[in-house]
């Protein structure tokens, strides 16, 4: 990840739209970040990550709810 002055960071982050069946693919964003769910993590299965997709986008949508 590059940084910039002010701030302003460039990089490759997997972001998940609710609610969106648009396609952005080639497309630049500009993205920013509201809320922090978790540090980066290993997991030992497949299983193990969709799991804490699901977990994640449950929090994500919640905190989405709450604002």
């Amino acid at each position: 990840m590059k940084s910039h002055k002010d701030n302003v960071f460039i990089g490759f982050h997997e972001i998940h739209f609710f609610d969106f069946n648009e396609t952005l693919y080639g497309e630049r964003l500009e993205v920013f970040f509201m809320h922090k769910l978790r540090d980066e993590k290993k997991f030992d299965s497949v299983e193990l990550l969709v799991a804490q997709i699901h977990e994640d986008a449950a929090q994500a949508a919640l905190y989405f709810r709450e604002l």
